[in-house]
């Protein structure tokens, strides 16, 4: 908490790099990478045991220590996207990207994908974040690869969003979007008309330009759902139209302002616990939806982002727990 250091995401991606099977392939992007460790086991797990590792990264790392531990040991198979000016590889903003892919774990695992709010930095060590860990889904890592060998292209693509459907209860989307808000679209398939139905926010950024989305957990709100939403207060988030929306709707909010003691938050999930609309049916579901994306105009029409949807109960159930156990941070 505060200013004290948690390791476990940053310890679990090195666990899985150093049980990468020999010859497999580890495909990193990711928009921070500055901490030496995770690019040492990447470094190892290559001269090793050969294992083929591609990392894609935004244009703003490039000189720091990491790429330059990095380059001389991948060369082609370390991209740091330009296509915008800036540092994106597909948008025209950032590449926003903390995804981790391997293909073969030394245990047998194969087709495994890590999506996480955290970027490899000092910073990330104390702030609230999460990772999700997808094992055994080919077409999920067919679709997150995909998206990587296109930011590896480093092409801009406003209009790119995709989705994929995996073979377990995962869904991926891909950015950037030019039309539309997924998560507008998302809370119009949440019922709250009967029984105890929730809605549950923990946000990194959520800014004017999503109001929308603001809009929406307030309908939600009058239409029976519990919403609560815990959003970080800071770099001029929320927004001022965020926050009159959501206290003049009645929606139970409350912002986490780092202190000493207390860890500011860079998770971006949504939590969802009612019926959903699946097809032509409503059907009770406990849903995350969880990745890289912040509730900002970048997040979805500018930036290369992911965000990821799992359909578990005992996932949600460790989501909601690490939910309320920011809550209770907050007087």
């Amino acid at each position: 908490m505060g200013d004290t250091p948690d390791y476990a995401l940053e310890d679990t991606v090195i666990d899985l790099i150093n049980h990468a099977a020999p010859g497999s392939d580890i495909t990193v992007s990711v928009y921070h990478f500055t901490r030496k460790l995770p690019a040492e086991a990447l470094i190892a797990a290559k001269q090793n045991k050969g294992v083929n590792v591609r990392v894609v990264l935004d244009g703003s790392n490039a000189g720091n220590q990491v790429v330059n531990l990095l380059s001389p040991v991948l060369g082609a198979d370390l991209t740091l996207c330009q296509s915008s000016g800036g540092g994106s590889c597909i948008g025209s903003n950032i590449n926003h990207s903390k995804f981790f892919l391997f293909s073969a774990l030394d245990n047998g695992v194969t087709n495994v994908v890590v999506q996480s709010s955290a970027n490899l930095t000092n910073p990330m060590l104390t702030d609230h974040n999460n990772l999700v860990i997808a094992r055994g889904d080919a077409l999920l890592y067919q679709g997150y690869l995909n998206y990587w060998l296109d930011q590896k292209a480093d092409q801009q693509n406003l209009d790119y969003y995709k989705t994929i459907d995996g073979t377990l209860p995962f869904r991926a989307y891909f950015y950037p979007r030019a039309q539309g808000d997924t998560i507008v679209s998302i809370l119009d398939n949440v019922s709250c008309s009967a029984g105890n139905k929730k809605i549950r926010l923990a946000m990194s950024l959520f800014s004017d330009s999503r109001v929308e989305i603001a809009q929406k957990l307030v309908t939600k709100k009058q239409e029976g759902c519990s919403v609560v939403t815990l959003l970080a207060d800071r770099d001029g988030s929320p927004g001022a139209a965020i926050l009159s929306t959501l206290n003049n709707g009645n929606v139970s909010t409350f912002l986490v302002t780092p202190t000493a003691t207390r860890s500011t938050i860079h998770s971006k999930y949504l939590l969802i616990d009612a019926d959903y609309q699946s097809g032509a049916n409503l059907v009770p579901r406990k849903l995350v939806f969880t990745g890289s994306h912040n509730y900002t105009g970048n997040a979805l029409h500018d930036n290369d982002e992911q965000l990821i949807r799992v359909d578990d109960a005992d996932v949600y159930t460790a989501f909601l727990n690490n939910w309320q156990t920011i809550r209770n941070t907050v007087p």
